[in-house]
C-alpha cells in the first residue's frame, strides 16, 4: 500500500466524495473516474477508480473550468435568490461560452487518455482544510493497467 498522499488538481463531480477531475497519480497528472456508477449493485464502500495520464495542457484547462465555476458558485451563495436554468448554470454570464469551450476539450481530452491508458486503483480523499477545493488522495492499485492496442 502506498502511503503518500498526492495533490487533486480538480472535483469536477462530487457525490459522497470526489468522483471525477484531475489529480497526481505517482506524481504525474490523470484524470480520474470514480466507476462506483458501473457496477450494478449499489455499494456504498466502492472507492475504485479509472486513471488515464494528461497533459499539462488539459490540466489548466481543467483549473480554468474550476475557477469558472468557483466564481458562479460565489455569486450563488452571496446572492439572496439568486436562480439559474441549465443553461445557465456553472458559469456567470460573462464566461458561459468559455465554460463550453472548456468542457468540449476537456471532454474529448479525458476520452482520448482513456483510449491510450486505464490504470485501476482504490481511492482514499482527503480534505486538507474546511474548503471542498483543497483535497489530497492516496491511490493504491487494484487490477492491472488497460492499453488500447
Amino acid at each position: 500500500m502506498n502511503d503518500a498522499l498526492e495533490a487533486v488538481h480538480t472535483v469536477e463531480d462530487y457525490y459522497d466524495g470526489p468522483r471525477s477531475g484531475v489529480a497526481d497519480f505517482a506524481g504525474t497528472p490523470h484524470y480520474y473516474r470514480s466507476i462506483y456508477l458501473d457496477v450494478r449493485e449499489w455499494d456504498a464502500d466502492e472507492d475504485r477508480f479509472e486513471l488515464s495520464p494528461v497533459t499539462s495542457e488539459v490540466v489548466g484547462a481543467a483549473c480554468e473550468l474550476a475557477a469558472i465555476f468557483g466564481r458562479w458558485d460565489l455569486a450563488r451563495r452571496s446572492t439572496p435568490g439568486f436562480i439559474w436554468s441549465d443553461a445557465e448554470f456553472g458559469a456567470v454570464p460573462a464566461e458561459r461560452t468559455r465554460r463550453r469551450e472548456l468542457e468540449t476539450f476537456l471532454e474529448s481530452s479525458y476520452a482520448a487518455a482513456a483510449k491510450v491508458c486505464r490504470v485501476l486503483v482504490h481511492g482514499e480523499f482527503v480534505r486538507c482544510d474546511r474548503s471542498r477545493a483543497r483535497w489530497k488522495v492516496r491511490w493504491r492499485r487494484a487490477g492491472a493497467v488497460a492499453t488500447a492496442g
